[in-house]
């Protein structure tokens, strides 16, 4: 059963890929993995793992480090000049000091990527936690293991023109 259930992981990681600028749930488990360690630069081995995925993923800038604490927002370019609009798709690392959390947020518009993302969770067969409003949002919860997705759905007008989604990751109990 395992090794069907890493089989099935596997090709909805390519069918995922080939779509270009998609990171796949278990991509984002890896890359949450990566940036919950606490190692000095995790913050590098998380990009370098995304970079090894698609490379068209780029750091938008520094990171803003702050008393507050840290954040780096990656974005994608099919030729490094020209930038998807971050309200498209995006990537954020985040850090904040008096609370020790770091969080991990992938955002897009992609319906299709969505719908995606809701079917791999059954797919992944993960437990479905609740739903409910959240931000201005409508969110559903489900946990793979340790890991908890949240998957909110913005209607238009919430974070930019168009209707836009997130997936955030974090630590279940």
């Amino acid at each position: 059963m395992k090794k069907t259930l890493l089989l099935l992981i596997c090709l909805q990681s390519l069918s995922f890929l080939s779509k270009g600028q998609t990171i796949s749930p278990t991509d984002l488990m890896q890359m949450n993995r990566l940036w919950q360690a606490n190692v000095p630069h995790c913050d590098r081995t998380t990009v370098q793992y995304l970079l090894s995925v698609d490379s068209n993923w780029k750091p938008r800038g520094k990171p803003t480090v702050d008393e507050s604490g840290y954040m780096l927002l990656l974005g994608y370019s099919r030729d490094h000049k020209d930038w998807y609009n971050p309200t498209e798709v995006q990537v954020t690392l985040s850090f904040e000091r008096g609370t020790l959390k770091k969080s991990l947020i992938y955002g897009f518009t992609d319906e299709t990527k969505w719908n995606a993302y809701l079917a791999q969770m059954v797919k992944m067969g993960a437990t479905k936690l609740g739903s409910g409003p959240s931000q201005g949002g409508q969110q559903t919860m489900f946990q793979i293991n340790d890991l908890v997705f949240i998957l909110i759905e913005f209607p238009p007008g919430t974070n930019g023109t168009d209707k836009s989604y997130q997936v955030c990751l974090m630590r279940g109990t």
